[in-house]
């Protein structure tokens, strides 16, 4: 599989119920670069900076005026101790 579309998350604004937020600058710009460009159903890999990621599949939400990503796969729990 080709590398995931990854996108900038803060892992304290959602959940795997209502979809995790990507309304930062960050996330807005990451989500902007999609490959042909953001739409519902694109699958991406969300990241917190040396903490956690996942694969996620984008859904606008209409009524929230945002993308969120909904969780599809097992959580990875980033290292920061590792050196390298």
């Amino acid at each position: 599989m080709a590398d995931l579309p990854r996108v900038f998350f803060d892992g304290n604004d959602g959940s795997d119920e209502t979809g995790w937020e990507l309304h930062f600058d960050t996330s807005e710009a990451d989500v902007a670069r999609s490959p042909g460009g953001p739409r519902n159903g694109l699958l991406v890999r969300l990241y917190s900076p040396g903490e956690l990621e996942w694969d996620a599949v984008l859904r606008f939400e209409r009524e929230r005026g945002m993308w969120v990503g909904m969780r599809c796969g097992p959580i990875t729990v980033l290292d920061v101790t590792a050196s390298g």
